[in-house]
């Protein structure tokens, strides 16, 4: 195994968790971004995005620490909206990672 990557969710209620992710890779573990209550519309999907949002980073060379942070704004803002499709873009994805907002604005 090169690569390990797992959700870091603590379930509050069914409305509002608390969402971060770990990733293992070169012999190191990076923590994504945490966001402590965050609210959730429709948590089907959100493991899916936080994979994809992974791949898109380490396929785009992005750094681990880069990679984490694809994977747990993308699955949070997921968790936002209704259904298991992600229906965000690559900016919502990367302005939430520079704002560190959890609020979506769309």
């Amino acid at each position: 195994l090169k690569i390990i990557a797992s959700t870091v969710r603590i379930v509050k209620n069914a409305n509002i968790n608390d969402w971060s992710g770990l990733v293992w890779a070169n012999g190191k573990i990076y923590r994504g971004m945490c966001f402590p209550d965050l609210a959730i519309y429709d948590r089907v999907g959100g493991g899916d995005a936080f994979a994809s949002g992974l791949i898109c980073g380490f396929l785009e060379n992005k750094s681990c620490l880069e990679s984490i942070n694809y994977a747990v704004v993308h699955g949070a803002l997921t968790m936002s909206t209704p259904g298991d499709n992600s229906m965000v873009s690559r900016d919502e994805v990367e302005r939430f990672i520079l704002s560190r907002d959890a609020s979506v604005s769309r």
